[in-house]
C-alpha cells in the first residue's frame, strides 16, 4: 500500500515478484503468473533488464509447474533475448538450468542433463550453492526418468547436502521425498519410509503443501506394498486433506486410485468401487480444462487453414457417400460375428470361472483344516516348552535345595537361606503357572482382560518401588477376544519394559497409555529416569527381544528417549493382526 501511494515503480515489482513467488511455492499456479506478468510490466517501465532475465526465468518455470511447455519456452527465449544484450554470469546459469527442465519436461532426457551440468558448473564457479543444489537436483530428476536409479541417487544426495548446507527446507523435504521414491523402487522399504518421514518432518509446520502432499501419499503407497493397509489408509487421507487445501485435483484423483487398490486388496469392493469412482469424476472435471487449453491454442491455426480445407472436404464428398453403403454392410457383418464371438468367449469365461471357483473352495477348506491341525499342535508345543522351562526349571532347584536342608550341610544362616530360596522359587513357579493358565482360558484372552493384567501387574510390581505409577487406558469393549500369542507377547514385553525402569531407569514417575485409534492398538511406558545411550538402543538384546515379540505379531515397536528426559516405548499394532475372531473394529476418539 505505501509503494502505491508513493507511485513507486521499482517498489509495486519488487512486491509482486514476492507474491508470486510464495504462490509458486504454494503450488497456485494462476495466480503465480497473475504476479508474475505484473512484476515484468512494472520492471519493463523502469527498464530494469537485470531483473527482467530473472522474472523471465521465473515465469517460465511456472509455466513448466503448470504444464505448459509451450508458453514455458516463449518466455525462456525472452530471457535469453535480454541476456544476449546484457550479459550476466548468474543470470546465464538459471537460463541453462530452465533450459535443461523444458528439455526434460518433453522427455529429451540426455539433452536436458547436458545443459542442466552447464549449469552446475556455471554456478559452481560462481559460488552460488543455491544454484548449484537446484541444478544438481534436477540432474537426479532427469536420470530418474531414465531410469539410472544409481545416477539419480548420487545427485540426489549432492542436492541434499548443498540445501543443508543453506538450511532450505523445501529443497531438503523434496530430495528426501525423491530419495524416498527410489528406496522404494528398489523394494527397500524401510529406508522409503525413514526417508518419507525425514521428508514430512522437515517441511511439518511450512507452506510446501505439494510436497508434503505427495509425500504423504508415496508413505501410503509404501505401506500398501508392505500390507499394512491401516497405515496406507490413514496416509492417503492425510494427503488427500492437503491437496483439497491447495486444490490440487490431480493429487486428490491419485489419493482416490490408491484407496481404490488398497480396499481391493482387502476384498471391499463397495469401498473400492466408491472411490474409482471419485477418481474418474475428477478426472472428467479435470481433462475438459486442459481440452479447452489446447483448443485455444490452436484456434488460430484452425482459421488460417477452414478454406483450404473445405475444397478438400467438397472434393471427398463424393467418395465418402459411394463408400458408406459398402461400409455399412461390412460393418452389420463385423457386428454379427463379434457379437457370436463374444457369446461364445463369455460363456467359455463362465464354465472356467465356475471349474476355478468349486476347485479354489475345495482348496481353501483343505487349507483351513491343516491350518486347525497346525495350530492346535503349535499351541501344544508351546504349552508343553513353556511347562518344561517354567516348572521343570522351578522343580529342579526346589529339589536341590531342599536336599541340601535334608542333609543339614551348612550354617543356620546356610539353611534359612536355602529355605528362603525354595519360598521364592515356589512363589515364582505358582505365579508363572496362574499366568499360563489364566491364558489358556478362551474367556480371558480378551483386550479388556490383557489390559486388565497389565494394570494389576505394573501395580504389584511397583508397590515398592519409589516412583508414581499414573495408567491411563481406555476402556475397551469386553468382548473383544484377542489371540493367546499376541496376548502372551504383549504382556511379556510390558514386564520386560518394567523390569528395565526398576533396573536402570532410577525414575520417579511412570506413566502408561492404552488407545485404539483408527483400529490400531497404541501402548506407551514412559518414564522420567536417566534415559538409555544410543548404541544401547541399537545394540541390546533385551529391546531386540522385545522388538522380536511385537513384530513376531505384527506389531511395531519403539523405544527412544524421551522429550527432556526419561525412556518412551511404544507400541502399535493393527486390530486386524491380534483380533482372534471376526470382530466389527470400533474407532475410538
Amino acid at each position: 500500500m505505501q509503494a502505491e501511494k508513493a507511485n513507486d515503480t521499482l517498489g509495486l515489482g519488487l512486491i509482486a515478484s514476492s507474491k508470486s513467488k510464495c504462490y509458486y511455492y504454494l503450488a497456485v499456479y494462476d495466480s503465480a503468473k497473475i504476479f508474475q506478468e505484473n512484476a515484468i510490466e512494472y520492471f519493463i517501465l523502469v527498464n530494469e533488464n537485470s531483473k527482467l532475465t530473472n522474472e523471465y526465468i521465473q515465469l517460465a518455470k511456472v509455466y513448466l509447474k503448470a504444464g505448459d511447455t509451450k508458453k514455458a519456452g516463449l518466455y525462456y527465449g525472452k530471457a535469453v533475448e535480454i541476456q544476449n544484450k546484457f550479459p550476466d554470469s548468474e543470470n546465464l546459469a538459471w537460463n541453462l538450468d530452465v533450459l535443461g527442465e523444458i528439455y526434460n519436461a518433453q522427455r529429451l532426457f540426455d539433452e536436458a542433463i547436458v545443459e542442466h551440468r552447464k549449469s552446475q558448473r556455471e554456478f559452481e564457479s560462481l559460488n552460488n550453492l543455491s544454484g548449484f543444489a537446484c541444478a544438481s537436483l534436477h540432474i537426479g530428476n532427469s536420470y530418474y526418468m531414465k531410469v539410472e536409479d544409481d545416477s539419480a541417487k548420487k545427485y540426489y544426495n549432492l542436492a541434499l547436502t548443498s540445501y543443508q548446507q543453506l538450511g532450505d527446507s523445501n529443497g531438503i523435504a523434496i530430495c528426501y521425498s525423491n530419495l524416498s521414491r527410489l528406496a522404494l523402487e528398489g523394494s527397500d522399504y524401510k529406508s522409503a519410509i525413514e526417508l518419507a518421514n525425514k521428508s514430512i518432518a522437515t517441511i511439518r509446520g511450512g507452506d510446501y503443501k505439494l510436497i508434503e502432499t505427495s509425500t504423504l501419499q508415496q508413505l501410503g503407497d509404501i505401506y500398501a506394498e508392505l500390507g499394512k493397509n491401516d497405515l496406507a489408509i490413514y496416509h492417503i487421507n492425510k494427503a488427500m486433506e492437503v491437496a483439497r487445501q491447495i486444490n490440487h485435483k490431480v493429487t486428490v484423483m491419485d489419493c482416490y486410485k490408491s484407496l481404490s487398490e488398497i480396499y481391493t486388496t482387502m476384498n471391499r469392493p463397495d469401498l473400492s468401487y466408491a472411490n474409482l469412482l471419485m477418481a474418474y469424476r475428477l478426472k472428467d472435471s479435470i481433462q475438459p480444462i486442459a481440452f479447452s487449453k489446447q483448443l485455444a491454442e490452436m484456434q488460430d491455426q484452425l482459421e488460417t487453414q477452414k478454406s483450404e480445407n473445405q475444397i478438400t472436404l467438397l472434393q471427398q464428398a463424393n467418395k465418402i457417400k459411394s463408400l458408406e453403403i459398402s461400409e455399412q454392410s461390412n460393418q452389420i457383418a463385423k457386428r454379427n460375428i463379434f457379437i457370436l464371438f463374444g457369446i461364445l468367449v463369455i460363456t467359455l469365461i463362465a464354465v472356467v470361472v465356475y471349474i476355478f471357483a468349486q476347485k479354489q473352495k475345495l482348496k481353501n477348506r483343505v487349507e483351513k483344516e491343516l491350518a486347525i491341525k497346525t495350530t492346535e499342535e503349535n499351541e501344544r508345543l508351546r504349552f508343553a516348552r513353556d511347562v518344561h522351562d517354567d516348572l521343570g526349571s522351578g522343580l529342579t532347584k526346589i529339589n536341590f535345595l531342599s536336599e541340601l536342608i535334608t542333609t543339614g550341610k551348612g550354617s543356620d544362616t546356610v539353611i534359612r537361606e536355602n529355605a528362603a530360596g525354595i519360598s521364592e522359587t515356589a512363589k515364582s513357579l505358582i505365579e508363572n503357572m496362574r499366568d499360563l493358565i489364566w491364558a489358556l482360558n478362551p474367556e480371558n484372552t480378551t483386550l479388556a482382560n490383557l489390559l486388565a493384567s497389565i494394570r494389576e501387574y505394573a501395580s504389584d510390581y511397583l508397590e515398592e518401588y519409589p516412583a508414581t505409577l499414573q495408567m491411563n487406558f481406555q476402556d475397551m469393549d469386553g468382548s473383544m477376544t484377542i489371540t493367546k500369542e499376541s496376548h502372551r507377547e504383549i504382556f511379556m514385553t510390558i514386564k520386560e519394559c518394567l523390569n528395565n525402569i526398576v533396573k536402570h531407569s532410577k525414575a520417579t514417575r511412570i506413566e502408561m497409555d492404552a488407545s485404539i485409534y483408527n483400529n490400531l492398538l497404541f501402548i506407551s511406558l514412559k518414564d522420567n529416569g536417566i534415559g538409555i545411550k544410543n548404541d544401547e538402543i541399537v545394540m541390546g538384546n533385551g529391546l531386540n527381544n522385545m522388538r522380536n515379540r511385537i513384530e513376531s505379531i505384527g506389531g511395531i515397536f519403539s523405544l527412544e528417549n524421551a522429550t527432556g528426559c526419561g525412556t518412551l516405548m511404544s507400541i502399535t499394532i493393527g486390530l486386524e493382526n491380534i483380533i482372534k475372531t471376526k470382530t466389527s473394529f470400533t474407532t475410538f476418539m
